[in-house]
């Protein structure tokens, strides 16, 4: 995306709008700016989107077309080097990170030579609950139950996807990639407990070096 960014003159960002309109086709034909658009897609976006250049490198742009280009031993009715579920979640993605990357290029365009430090931000409680009431729906579709009936114990262990962590219900206490309060002050306490018995064993010392401690024991020529 930071590519796509700085190639724009201004330096601007391509709104999800349109990233929606490539991913519906609602393009024109005749539009110069909607067929670099689309060539933006097809060439890089596609391209992280499948997640390895054997699904669609060099060999297939120009060849294949994103709605039916499969390798040649294709077997199955979806075996196509980019899919449709593949082009949405593309969308997502972008949709989802817009506002974050849009920010750092502006912040990179006006620091060049300032590091950034990337800030995890812990969702609020109603994304919490929204996520949660999807999976609920989703629980009640896999086993044939209604939403008067209870779902049974762990239900949602079941439903947790594969990168979700343990989400702990006060917003207080230790959550992920965070260092505990707690444990913070501990080590910070150690330290100066080390500090201040180093400093009384400096000073005990002193009566019996007095050649490293008083500058008046060095001889004078």
């Amino acid at each position: 995306m930071r590519v796509i960014y700085k190639g724009k003159t201004p330096h601007a960002m391509i709104s999800v709008a349109n990233w929606e309109r490539c991913l519906k086709r609602d393009l024109d034909a005749n539009d110069d700016d909607d067929l670099e658009l689309f060539e933006v897609c097809y060439d890089q976006i596609m391209t992280k989107a499948t997640g390895a250049t054997k699904r669609w490198n060099a060999s297939h742009k120009g060849h294949f077309c994103l709605c039916n280009g499969h390798p040649p031993n294709k077997k199955g009715e979806f075996d196509h080097c980019v899919t449709p579920e593949t082009e949405a979640h593309s969308c997502l993605v972008l949709k989802g990170n817009w506002n974050r990357w849009h920010a750092q290029f502006q912040t990179t365009d006006k620091f060049p030579n300032c590091k950034q430090k990337a800030l995890h931000n812990w969702p609020d409680n109603d994304v919490i609950e929204a996520s949660r009431t999807i999976k609920e729906r989703l629980c009640r579709e896999q086993r044939g139950m209604d939403e008067l009936t209870a779902l049974p114990d762990g239900w949602d262990l079941d439903m947790k996807l594969s990168f979700e962590g343990a989400i702990l219900p006060d917003n207080v206490k230790e959550k992920p990639n965070h260092v505990s309060p707690t444990l913070s002050a501990f080590l910070a306490a150690v330290c100066w407990s080390f500090a201040f018995l180093l400093t009384l064993f400096a000073h005990s010392l002193m009566p019996f070096c007095p050649l490293f401690f008083n500058r008046s024991s060095f001889p004078k020529w």
